[in-house]
């Protein structure tokens, strides 16, 4: 699939094909917003009135989603209706895209060395790269950029009589040349760091590849440990945060910026990240930047973090065009971990957001009350109503859990029985205070997982061999699994897990619902534990 076609799959209410013709450009248009309807029949084939009709109106534009770069998009539609206009030199098509795929090509490595088992070396050499193609300008702006570069010729452009880019290329220009203020507090889109890239390039990258940027400190980001904390910066592959920063006002708040970052992911796992061995992370303290890996492991610290480029102030012509330089090779490696699928599936419900499921027991009374899991960064809730025939069952298995005793498996942080914290070690007998049939049990568990197929042999052999690992302990202590399926077979940074333990008892338990697994076809299309 070609890369407008990507993007246009993706969100075709925010992306605008460059050969689209005037009247599809109109019908688009009068979709979208009836400001619009008659934009570009109005304005042909006036270029400069289209110019300044967008300027003026660039707050709807930046509204749509589609910025500036709509100018050479109705220009091109303008010249593929007759021309370009009297008086005005021809217009070359708006193929901002094209070159954006060229400069931000995916890094072409074997898979099997990137990221997971990347050295910091190879991290470090590929985020200092030079740019993968040269982006053509004319003379106009090419000039303004060699005059700030020791051997005349810059290396993220190359001379052309009229540009091929226009959408690109004055972003480009802006981050390489414009000062860089001085003595601003250090805040979203007032930082050296948004200033050197050239304040709206991120996003503009992000809309011709599809990306999710983030640069918006009052958006409360829900898949960081914390939920009240926002991050400065983020580059989001499929809804997941890959690329994260901190921004901070004095050049001595650098460690600071570093530690604030890992407070906030120090829990990832692999329900959000799979095989992704690191996410990449930006801080600036005043003028000064860098780049560290952090390695997606339990328990993060900080000197678990691997410097990939180290700290480097961007005043200068060098130093902006290092900063364009490492932006560039960022986008180049999260787009690299979407061509290695890298990622695994979303998880079964949106991190902190509750989902109802259908109860395990209720094949054995419809009148049971559904149970409830909510997914967060580094734990889950579930809550389940349990028959009070099998609540010590149920408890007898959590304690082993907690304990660690059975391996391979999901471990629970505490459990309630009807709101009532129970000590899982020694569990005490528990009766209805109201006489009903259940008890509602309340968990929280951990690590998460993903519901990921084994991507290789040699991993259905791993798979097979902690299954029964786990089932060779929990058999030893004198207990069942009873709903082992592959839903309940997660993947997580260690190997491995199963989970779902509400239906486990001691062997030789009676069967308390229908049948003798987990009713098929009762409820279709849902699958206790898919994620959890």
């Amino acid at each position: 699939m070609s890369l407008l076609a990507s993007v246009a799959r993706r969100s075709s209410a925010r992306f605008v094909s460059p050969r689209m013709t005037l009247q599809s450009l109109q019908e688009f248009l009068a979709g979208v917003d009836s400001n619009y309807a008659g934009l570009a029949s109005k304005l042909y084939p006036e270029y400069q009135s289209v110019k300044e009709l967008a300027a003026a109106d660039h707050a709807n534009l930046q509204t749509l989603g589609i910025r500036a770069g709509i100018v050479g998009v109705i220009i091109q539609a303008a010249k593929g209706a007759g021309g370009s206009g009297p008086g005005h030199p021809a217009i070359l098509p708006d193929d901002s895209a094209t070159f954006a795929a060229r400069l931000f090509a995916p890094f072409a490595l074997d898979e099997t060395d990137f990221p997971l088992h990347c050295s910091a070396a190879v991290l470090s050499s590929m985020l200092s790269e030079p740019p993968a193609a040269s982006v053509p300008v004319p003379q106009s702006l090419l000039s303004s950029c060699n005059s700030k570069w020791t051997d005349r010729q810059h290396p993220l452009f190359v001379l052309e009589k009229d540009t091929s880019a226009p959408a690109l290329v004055p972003m480009l220009h802006t981050a390489v040349c414009h000062a860089v203020p001085r003595g601003r507090p250090s805040e979203l889109l007032m930082t050296p760091f948004w200033n050197a890239i050239g304040m709206e390039f991120p996003e503009q990258i992000g809309q011709l590849l599809g990306l999710d940027i983030v640069i918006d400190r009052n958006v409360e980001e829900m898949t960081i440990t914390e939920r009240l904390l926002k991050c400065d910066y983020m580059c989001k592959l499929e809804y997941r945060p890959c690329i994260v920063g901190e921004d901070k006002s004095n050049p001595n708040q650098q460690q600071e910026a570093v530690q604030d970052a890992v407070d906030k992911y120090r829990t990832v796992n692999a329900v959000t990240y799979g095989r992704l061995g690191y996410i990449l992370m930006v801080t600036m303290a005043g003028s000064w930047m860098a780049v560290h890996g952090m390695p997606l492991i339990a328990n993060l610290q900080t000197q678990d973090l691997i410097s990939l480029v180290r700290p480097f102030e961007i005043v200068s012509p060098f130093g902006r065009t290092k900063a364009v330089t490492t932006a560039i090779n960022l986008t180049r490696w999260i787009l690299t971990v979407g061509k290695l699928q890298l990622l695994p599936p979303a998880p079964a419900a949106d991190l902190n957001e509750a989902l109802v499921r259908p109860s395990p027991y209720l094949g054995a009374d419809p009148l049971a009350q559904p149970g409830k899991l909510t997914i967060h960064l580094g734990y889950i809730d579930k809550t389940v109503h349990v028959p009070s025939a099998h609540l010590q069952a149920l408890l007898s298995v959590y304690g082993l859990l907690k304990a660690k005793k059975i391996p391979n498996a999901i471990s629970c942080r505490w459990l309630h029985v009807g709101g009532h914290s129970v000590q899982l070690q020694h569990p005490m007998p528990i009766y209805s205070a109201t006489g009903t049939d259940y008890h509602m049990v309340s968990m929280r568990l951990e690590p998460v997982g993903a519901n990921w197929l084994p991507p290789s042999p040699v991993q259905l052999y791993n798979l097979t061999e902690s299954l029964l690992t786990t089932l060779r302990a929990l058999h030893a202590h004198g207990h069942v699994h009873r709903d082992i399926r592959s839903e309940n077979i997660l993947s997580v940074s260690s190997g491995w897990m199963l989970i779902d333990w509400e239906l486990a008892a001691p062997s030789g338990s009676p069967v308390f619902w229908h049948g003798t697994a987990f009713p098929p076809g009762m409820y279709p299309g849902v699958s206790w534990g898919a994620s959890a």
